[in-house]
């Protein structure tokens, strides 16, 4: 039975896994030491690779290092950027890695044993997005919320004052030039605001 496993800077447990849900990247999530892991789900070479060039390209300037049993081999390499840096002889890089690392790719522990593991489909989207959200990302999101509403609100008193106005008091579209007025400020504060995030 062949097992992969990607060793990550990630110093969460729970922000890799919220990564690798909005990556779709399916496996048990670990933390080992100050950093985290994930044991995939599909252990083959080819997905490992595919999987570990996209969590280097999301680590930045610092390395991942994959971890692939085949039978009795251990192959292992450090990856940096979306690409493969170097060669790492196995047996050194688990030397310098916490115990679980080598049960967990031996076969001789199960993920679900590990404390603080959690597996990806244990997560939603929504769940995920909040995980990796930073608090000033947070506040503006609430913020945009809050203008959305603001806007529902004007645009409800826009459609309903024009009604009115049509048969109603000239001073009715004093409200719905008002109305309109705040709809369109909401609709100002929202575009910045979503704007802001990207």
């Amino acid at each position: 039975m062949n097992t992969a496993l990607v060793v990550t800077p990630f110093g969460d447990p729970k922000q890799l896994a919220a990564a690798c849900v909005l990556s779709d990247i399916r496996g048990s999530v670990v933390p080992v030491g100050g950093f985290s892991a994930i044991v995939l789900d599909d252990a083959s070479r080819e997905h490992a690779t595919e999987v570990t060039q996209k969590l280097s390209k999301m680590a930045g300037r610092y390395e991942v290092l994959l971890l692939v049993r085949e039978d009795d081999a251990i192959a292992s390499g450090h990856y940096r950027g979306g690409k493969r840096q170097s060669e790492v002889p196995a047996g050194l890089a688990l030397q310098n890695l916490p115990e679980d690392v080598e049960r967990l790719l031996l076969g001789q522990a199960d993920p679900a044993d590990i404390e603080g593991a959690q597996h990806t489909a244990d997560i939603s989207k929504m769940q995920a997005s909040a995980l990796t959200m930073t608090g000033a990302r947070a506040a503006i999101a609430r913020t945009a919320i809050v203008w959305m509403i603001v806007a529902a609100v004007a645009f409800v008193a826009l459609v309903i004052g024009a009604v009115v106005a049509l048969s109603g008091p000239w001073y009715m579209w004093i409200a719905t030039a008002l109305a309109a007025g705040v709809f369109g400020v909401s609709l100002f504060r929202i575009n910045k605001l979503l704007g802001r995030r990207k």
